[in-house]
């Protein structure tokens, strides 16, 4: 039980990583997927709960390193721009600081 839990925390983590780092592809393309895929899962073992871990965890994963293709390539999307003009200093203080205020509240 504890086995299948952490499997879908860990496709869950690699498709947020997939997600987070390759620009044009956003965490709101694997949750159709996933939804899609959800009888096939669950004929695996794989629950409701389970699978809405894969997605949480795919979401925030997402969260935290989309800001690297922003800030490193310069090419900012929409939702990361003003992060990127925060940056007045070198893509790692960019990085640490956009971690530092998404974590915060």
């Amino acid at each position: 039980m504890l086995d299948l839990l952490i499997l879908s925390i860990l496709i869950g983590f690699t498709l947020g990583v997939i997600s987070g780092l390759i620009p044009g592809i956003h965490t709101n393309n694997f949750t159709p997927i996933l939804l899609a895929l959800s009888p096939s899962l669950s004929d695996l073992g794989f629950s409701n709960i389970r699978i809405a871990a894969m997605i949480l965890t795919n979401s925030i994963t997402h969260t935290f390193l989309n800001i690297i293709p922003a800030v490193y390539p310069g090419a900012p999307d929409a939702g990361t721009a003003l992060a990127v003009l925060m940056g007045s200093g070198s893509g790692c203080e960019t990085s640490r600081d956009f971690l530092f205020f998404s974590t915060s509240k």
